[in-house]
């Protein structure tokens, strides 16, 4: 083999041992959650509480 090919094996092999200490995502592990979802969500919540209020006193009018 080659100086160069050697070179060129010595990288591959520690760029595959890098990607294979990677951390590897354990399944009960939560996705990273998009922002404008979480507002939406956020939004929703704000109103169904909102509502349950404005019902709860208006049954209380009666």
């Amino acid at each position: 083999m080659s100086e160069h090919q050697s070179k060129e094996w010595k990288q591959a092999e520690a760029a595959f041992a890098k990607r294979q200490s990677a951390p590897i995502p354990m399944p009960g592990e939560e996705p990273p959650t998009n922002v404008a979802e979480t507002n939406l969500v956020r939004q929703k919540a704000a109103r169904l509480a909102r509502d349950a209020e404005h019902q709860k006193a208006k049954s209380s009018l009666k």
